[in-house]
C-alpha cells in the first residue's frame, strides 16, 4: 500500500493511476515512460512516480523544457530524457517555440505548425530530432510489461501511439487524450440531455489491457464542486472477448448511501484520511453488490458506448487471458457549469476549449 501525500497531476491522474496498478495484481515493470514531459514536474503524470523511485523516460521537444527534465534528474539515474518529437520516421522537424517563456507550462502555445502558436504571439523556429517511441524504447532497453504510457502531444497523440510497438510492449495503463472519439455526436447530444447543458470533458484514460481495479465509484476519485454532477463514458475501441479483464458494475450501487471520507466529503483525500477508511469503503461496495445479486459484465462490441452515474460502483474483472486485450477510452465529463476541483485551486488553468 503506497500513502499518497500530494499529488501533482493536472486533473488527478496520477492518482488514478496508482489506483489502477496498485489494485490491479497485474506484474509489472516499475517504470513510466512520459511523452510530452514539459519540465517534469508541472502538472506532471509522472512526478508523483518518480518519487517513488521508478524509472523513467521523459520524452521533450522543447528544449527548454528538456533541459528543466534533466536539471531536475540529475542526480537520478533511473530517470532518461529524450530531447525529441515522436513521429513515424527519424530526421528533424521544425518546431514553432513561443517567444513567452512560461505560456507552455500553462497552456501550450508551441507546435509543430506555425499556425497552432496561438494569435498575437510570436515564434521562434527550433529543429527537433524525431524518432518512433518504439526505436527510443529499444535504445533504452525499456521492459515489455512497463507500468505506464502517458501521451500529452497537443493533437499528435494518435501519431504517438502508433508508433509505440503495442504487441512489443505492453503497458498497463495508456493514458491519453482522445477528443475525436469523445466528440461523436450521438455521445454529445446524450450528455447535453442529462446535463440539460453542455458537456465539459476534463479528463481521459486509455486502456490496452483491463484494469483489474476493484469496484469503485468515481466520486472518490474524480472532484467536483458537486459531486454528482459527473458522468462517465466507457469507449470500446475493439470487441470485448471473455477473460480480457472486462469491465463489471453493480446494477443500482448509485442509489447506495453517500459513503463520508471526511468533513461529508465524498471524495478521498489520501494524506487527510489515510488508507483505512478508504479500504473499508471498497470492502462495503463488495459487500452490497453482493446482497444485491452480484455484478454484471459488459462485453462490448468496438464503437459501443457505456455511460454511467458518478455514483456507479465499476471496476475490472480479473485477466485469465493475458493474451488478450481490451483497448479502450474512458473520459470523465460533468455540465460545463460545473467546475472540476482543479479550477479552484489554479484559476490559470480553468481556461474551457472548444472542440471543433
Amino acid at each position: 500500500m503506497v500513502k499518497i501525500v500530494k499529488n501533482y497531476s493536472q486533473f488527478n491522474e496520477d492518482i488514478l493511476i496508482a489506483a489502477i496498478l496498485f489494485g490491479s495484481g497485474k506484474d509489472y515493470s516499475s517504470f513510466f515512460v512520459d511523452v510530452g514531459a514539459n519540465d517534469g514536474r508541472s502538472w506532471s503524470n509522472s512526478y508523483f512516480f518518480g518519487l517513488l523511485g521508478w524509472g523513467l523516460l521523459l520524452v521533450e521537444p522543447i528544449p527548454k523544457y528538456a533541459e528543466y527534465c534533466r536539471e531536475l534528474y540529475a542526480e537520478n539515474s533511473v530517470v532518461i530524457v529524450e530531447e525529441k518529437a515522436i513521429s513515424a520516421k527519424s530526421g528533424f522537424v521544425d518546431f514553432f517555440i513561443t517567444d513567452e517563456p512560461n505560456r507552455d507550462l500553462l497552456q501550450m502555445g508551441s507546435s509543430l505548425s506555425v499556425d497552432g502558436v496561438p494569435f498575437g504571439l510570436k515564434s521562434i523556429v527550433t529543429k527537433v530530432e524525431t524518432l518512433p517511441l518504439k526505436d527510443i524504447l529499444t535504445l533504452h532497453n525499456i521492459h515489455k510489461n512497463y507500468a505506464v504510457l502517458s501521451v500529452d502531444a497537443e493533437g499528435h497523440d494518435l501519431e504517438v501511439l502508433e508508433t509505440a510497438g503495442f504487441g512489443e510492449w505492453s503497458p498497463i495503463v495508456p493514458l491519453t487524450e482522445a477528443l475525436e472519439l469523445f466528440s461523436s455526436p450521438s455521445l454529445i447530444h446524450f450528455l447535453q440531455i442529462i446535463f440539460e447543458c453542455s458537456p465539459l470533458l476534463f479528463q481521459s484514460l486509455s486502456f490496452d489491457q483491463g484494469s483489474q481495479q476493484g469496484l469503485h465509484q468515481d466520486t472518490a476519485y474524480v472532484v467536483v464542486d458537486s459531486p454528482l454532477h459527473l458522468a462517465a463514458c466507457w469507449i470500446a475501441l475493439e470487441d470485448v472477448t471473455e477473460g480480457a479483464g472486462e469491465l463489471e458494475y453493480a446494477p443500482g450501487s448509485h442509489r447506495l448511501p453517500d459513503w463520508n471520507f471526511g468533513r461529508d466529503r465524498k471524495h478521498w483525500n489520501p494524506s487527510e484520511d489515510g488508507s483505512d477508511i478508504h479500504n473499508e469503503w471498497a470492502i462495503f461496495l463488495v459487500q452490497e453488490a453482493q446482497k444485491a445479486g452480484g455484478t454484471k459484465k459488459f462485453l462490448a462490441k468496438k464503437g459501443d458506448i457505456l455511460i454511467w452515474h458518478a455514483d456507479l460502483a465499476h471496476g475490472g474483472t480479473p485477466v485469465t487471458k493475458p493474451e488478450l486485450t481490451r483497448q479502450s477510452l474512458v473520459g470523465h465529463l460533468c455540465p460545463i457549469t460545473t467546475s472540476p476541483y482543479y479550477f479552484q485551486y489554479n484559476p490559470k488553468r480553468a481556461t474551457l476549449k472548444k472542440y471543433k
